[in-house]
């Protein structure tokens, strides 16, 4: 009996040291960045790969160290998606701020220099023949409109921006789908500080795994490290009595700030595709993307701000979109165009 156990446990030992050892070779070697990011150990992870970092006032923000290891995408030293730019505006210049969420920064579309706010840029300085058209992409994933106006405060204001675009749509439900009492104007309901730290167990690559698909720990997520998830409650519920009411009071805000700083300000409808099993399909995330809508052209109107009705323009067809909510780089192409097409039909560009 003794030997049996003996034996038992040796071939416990060999089978976890083997597995563990599999799956080390696997995320150093096979995983791609994405995928070793999300699943490695975070002591892992070298800071040049880490997409975000702690922030004391938005939880989190973009991390400007990142580097992908493929070379297409990188932040800037100013913390900003794209190549780097100059704090200080030039002489005559023209910028353009781009605030909002990961459909702003673009996640559907890996290589930033086909992100929609770099083609936009593009096309602004071949229609206009300057090189001196800026166009700032001030998105962060999962960002809403409360992480959005703290930025544009305390960074974006900086730049000197001329023109101030609000792209904000899904990330706006995910905080009202709280249960009422969670819902709050400070966002404290949602909204969590950044954690960054592990069990010892964690540094263990098939523990890990293992308390992944427990629910004992998490992937290196933005949401899993900064969003209190609220299992069991009734999202159709949760929504109808959370109003879209602090969305409202933030776009105000957002609005009141760049025109006092002379920015004028662009405000857009957010566009979504049905054509993807994700929750951009999903009844009760569309009827928020609707109210989300409808308050910003609402806001728009009564403070005689563009309005640009993107979901309106926008095509629903798959061929565009990474997924219900991201575009891809044709997509990017399509919605770069519509924006540069408003742009010049409302506002003159310096000079």
């Amino acid at each position: 009996m003794a030997k049996q156990l003996k034996a038992l446990a040796v071939g416990c030992v060999a089978t976890a040291a083997f597995l563990e050892i599999g799956g080390r070779v696997w995320l150093s070697y096979f995983a791609s960045e994405s995928e070793y990011t999300r699943y490695a150990p975070p002591t892992w992870v070298p800071e040049e790969l880490r997409l975000y970092r702690a922030h004391p006032y938005t939880s989190y923000t973009l991390n400007e160290r990142y580097r992908s290891r493929n070379g297409l995408n990188r932040h800037n030293a100013l913390g900003y998606r794209g190549d780097e730019i100059a704090r200080e505006k030039a002489p005559g210049a023209y910028r353009v701020l781009c605030l909002g969420g990961s459909t702003t920064y673009e996640t559907g579309v890996p290589d930033y220099t086909k992100s929609f706010t770099v083609v936009l840029q593009k096309l602004l300085r071949e229609r206009h023949e300057r090189d001196d058209i800026e166009v700032i992409n001030a998105g962060c994933p999962s960002w809403n409109s409360w992480e959005s106006l703290v930025d544009l405060e305390f960074r974006g204001l900086d730049l000197e921006p001329d023109l101030v675009v609000v792209y904000c749509g899904t990330n706006e439900v995910h905080p009202r789908l709280v249960p009422p009492e969670a819902y709050r104007r400070d966002n404290t309901g949602f909204r969590k500080q950044w954690i960054d730290d592990a069990h010892w167990w964690e540094r263990s690559v098939v523990l890990r795994r293992l308390g992944m698909l427990v629910g004992a720990t998490r992937k290196n997520s933005v949401s899993g490290m900064t969003e209190i998830d609220y299992d069991g409650t009734d999202p159709a519920a949760n929504l109808a009595a959370n109003s879209p009411r602090y969305y409202e009071d933030n776009l105000e805000n957002i609005v009141a700030l760049s025109k006092h700083h002379g920015a004028d300000v662009l405000i857009a409808s957010w566009a979504w595709c049905e054509g993807f099993d994700d929750y951009a399909a999903d009844p009760v995330h569309q009827q928020g993307f609707r109210e989300t809508n409808a308050v910003s052209r609402r806001v728009a109107e009564r403070n005689g701000v563009a309005f640009l009705d993107y979901a309106a323009k926008m095509p629903r067809e798959p061929k565009f979109w990474h997924d219900g909510r991201h575009v891809n780089a044709e997509g990017a192409a399509v919605k770069a165009r519509l924006f540069a097409d408003f742009i010049d039909e409302r506002f003159e560009l310096g000079r």
